[in-house]
């Protein structure tokens, strides 16, 4: 499962790339051209993930690993409620 899952997520960002260059390329921008700024991308996109990567990992530790995502919301919102 965990292959397929990583698969799956491969197959996303290659579907986008060849979206994202087929699309430049009717405005005649080249591949080579419109990759540099969707590699900037990913690599910023990579960076956002871990603060929800952490998250995660908080809930699971605490047992809600069979909890929804709005599980995790919650214990944002509580956290703020700290604040």
């Amino acid at each position: 499962m965990y292959d397929t899952a990583q698969l799956s997520g491969m197959h996303g960002m290659f579907a986008g790339f060849f979206q994202a260059v087929a699309l430049a390329g009717t405005a005649g921008i080249g591949a080579a051209e419109v990759t540099r700024p969707l590699v900037r991308w990913l690599t910023a996109a990579g960076d956002a993930l871990a603060p929800p990567l952490r998250l995660f990992d908080d809930q699971l530790r605490a047992g809600h690993a069979e909890s929804s995502l709005s599980r995790a919301v919650e214990s944002l919102r509580a956290a703020a409620d700290r604040r």
